[in-house]
Parts: C-alpha cells; sequence; structure tokens
C-alpha cells in the first residue's frame, strides 16, 4: 500500500518475482476502490510485463488534479493470474489518493476599501467566488438590514459555476 502526498503526481505500483524466470512473465490486474479510473486517475500499461531475465516490471497510477473538496480515495490493484508464473501471497496493492482541497468562501470588495459614508448614497460591490468544487449545490443567502442593502440575496454555485466571480 502506498500514499499520495497530494492529487497530482504518480504512484508506481511493482511486481516481482520471486527468482528470474527464463519466460517473459504478463501479470494481469483489475482495479477498484472508492476512486475512479478515468476521472481520478489512470493506470499504464493495462498488465505488468515483467521480460526474460527480470526480476520486476511495474504498473504507474497517474493522479488526476482537480478542485473538489473531498475525501481520500483509493485505487486498488488486483493481481489477475499471471503468464508464466504463480501469484504469491501479496496480490492486491492499495493507492491512496490524498485530496488536497479545502472547502471555503472568498468574499472580496470591488475597490480598494469598503467605507462607504453613513447617510448617503454611496455604494460598494463585493464579489463572492467558493474556494473548490462542490458536489452539491451551494446557496448563500445574504441578508441585509437597514443600512444595507443587496441587488442579489441569493448566490447558487454548483460544479459548472463554482469558480465564477458573483456579485
Amino acid at each position: 500500500s502506498q500514499s499520495s502526498a497530494d492529487e497530482s503526481g504518480t504512484l508506481v505500483v511493482v511486481a516481482e518475482l520471486s527468482a528470474v524466470s527464463g519466460k517473459a512473465v504478463t501479470v494481469p490486474f483489475t482495479l477498484s476502490g472508492t476512486a475512479t479510473e478515468g476521472v481520478d486517475y489512470s493506470v499504464s500499461p493495462s498488465s505488468i510485463s515483467i521480460p526474460i531475465g527480470a526480476t520486476t516490471g511495474s504498473a504507474t497510477i497517474s493522479i488526476t488534479t482537480d478542485a473538489i473538496d473531498e475525501s481520500n480515495e483509493t485505487a486498488i490493484l488486483t493481481i489477475g493470474t499471471p503468464t508464466n508464473a504463480t501469484v504469491g501471497s501479496t496480490n492486491i496493492h492499495t493507492a491512496t489518493i490524498t485530496d488536497d482541497d479545502t472547502f471555503g468562501v472568498t468574499v472580496l470588495e470591488s475597490g480598494s476599501t469598503t467605507h462607504v459614508t453613513e447617510g448617503s448614497s454611496a455604494t460598494d460591490t463585493y464579489t463572492v467566488v467558493l474556494n473548490s468544487e462542490p458536489t452539491d449545490a451551494v446557496t448563500i443567502t445574504l441578508t441585509p438590514d437597514a443600512q444595507v442593502s443587496a441587488d442579489n440575496t441569493t448566490l447558487i454555485f454548483n460544479s459548472s459555476n463554482w469558480n465564477v466571480v458573483q456579485t
């Protein structure tokens, strides 16, 4: 088993023979786990090859960077029946993809100051954006009072507009 430091980079899975073989060995594998192949990661090659005279071969798990705040996920590689070899006692490899995204909201004033004179008709504008992609819709409700008004009191973010500034 191994873990990534964050949601990027690669993890290498190594298959090892107990002795040098006079035949080429092909080690098939299947993938499972909580991570989704093609979305959270990809694996290359699709089977592990150990050449004649060698004792190891490898497959590389390439982690896909995303901006979704989610739990850590696993990619589980289970060894199938190899050609010209026998499966040993370790036939499952678990790779944990460590999530590095944090949820949050960024609120910024549009100008260099947020000061307005009380009783004047001066205005100021704020922009709001999410810090990471949500898995469900996020609604932010603004509640003005007697001293503050808002043109838009409901901001709705989802997976397609989470990084688009709203005012």
